[in-house]
């Protein structure tokens, strides 16, 4: 094609062409480092990145466009790391950013993500592949999307219902094979410095650890100061810490819940197995309490659903989060704090003995369940 005009603009190469189009190439820092030397001759050359703009998705949430739609790619979401593998290539590899403390804030490695048994309700064509860190021989482009881990949710559906697959109603993000498969995304990280590194094992036995610097800018439109931003991370990074405790314990409690049920059937047929049936009734009872709700107390699940709304609400804006949010997070955080109470007590003083009735019937004991006893939304 012939190349009628070209333009370095800021960190891109624009080019035009005799046929009326442009062209860009996001992102020309690694081919600025590069000049006058080779990538080529170490093992592996960690560029540095240009300064990242910390700034948010398009919010007109839609579907993505069909397949057979014509249309060009938007820029890379987030900050673009590049790295070249030399030799061989390597065999593991990891990518982790730490906050100006040296607290970890995100790591990804060359091993694909467990993908969620629960099917989607939506074409797989929508969803964006897992980020990995590529460790073939070759250049590498990563885009880390400035963001926290992904908390991790419940499945609820849009009308508060526990179901047993994935719901998307309007998507976040639609672009064909870039919608993000999570529901709910990691809180944006604030703007400062942070440490990049990049560590592999190479085919030929050694290893190699290598750092850059990165500094997050924020978006030049956004009114608020560095404290907002500071006091509303602060406040999603307490609601991830709730939504991740009780995801893990109505997943842990599952299977205990399911050996009740089946304990109760057994019960049910045999003499002299009325104190047990009745027990196991009652404990069936008080799970479903506790991981369900009532009318008058939201339960475990419940509580992870609210607490997920409200946290998608605190990342809707860059703007400290206001007090009713506080009190949102702080009062759910308390349901959180009572349920998990009543589980301590329920799990030291109830379970062993209806373990003992259990096997006085010589019927197997129910099975031990690993809840964390800290404070889930603990400062």
């Amino acid at each position: 094609t012939s190349m009628r005009d070209m333009v370095i603009h800021g960190n891109d190469l624009v080019l035009a062409t005799y046929g009326r189009s442009i062209y860009i190439l996001d992102d020309i820092t690694p081919l600025r480092s590069a000049l006058g030397s080779s990538a080529s001759a170490g093992p592996a050359t960690f560029y540095p990145p240009a300064a990242a703009l910390r700034w948010r998705w398009d919010d007109n949430e839609d579907t993505p466009l069909p397949r057979e739609v014509a249309a060009a790619k938007n820029p890379p979401d987030g900050v673009v790391l590049d790295y070249f593998v030399g030799g061989d290539g390597a065999t593991e590899g990891t990518i982790e950013i730490a906050d100006s403390r040296g607290n970890l804030v995100r790591r990804y490695t060359s091993t694909p993500p467990e993908k969620s048994s629960l099917l989607p309700n939506v074409p797989e064509y929508w969803f964006a592949p897992p980020a990995v860190a590529d460790v073939s021989r070759g250049p590498h482009r990563f885009v880390w999307n400035l963001r926290y881990q992904d908390p991790r949710i419940l499945p609820y559906s849009y009308y508060g219902n526990f179901i047993d697959y994935i719901e998307y109603t309007l998507a976040d993000h639609a672009i064909p094979g870039e919608t993000p498969r999570s529901q709910a995304f990691g809180p944006l990280v604030a703007p400062g410095t942070y440490t990049v590194t990049l560590s592999m094992k190479l085919a030929n036995g050694s290893s190699t650890v290598q750092k850059q610097q990165l500094t997050v800018k924020e978006d030049p439109r956004i009114r608020a100061t560095q404290r907002d931003l500071d006091d509303q991370l602060t406040l999603a990074q307490q609601a991830v810490r709730g939504l991740n405790a009780t995801t893990d314990a109505f997943n842990a409690a599952r299977p205990l819940r399911d050996a009740v049920i089946d304990r109760e059937k057994a019960a049910v047929t045999m003499q002299n197995a009325a104190d047990l049936d009745a027990a196991l009734k009652k404990l069936d009872k008080d799970l479903a309490d506790m991981f369900d709700g009532t009318r008058t107390a939201p339960g475990i699940g419940p509580e992870n659903r609210d607490l997920a709304r409200t946290f998608t609400m605190i990342e809707s804006a860059d703007a400290r989060p206001s007090q009713p949010a506080h009190d949102a997070v702080t009062a759910t955080c308390s349901n959180i704090d009572k349920s998990f109470a009543d589980w301590r007590k329920l799990q030291a003083e109830t379970l062993p003995q209806i373990n003992s009735q259990l096997t006085a019937h010589q019927l197997a004991a129910l099975p031990a369940v690993n809840i964390s006893t800290d404070s889930p939304c603990g400062k």
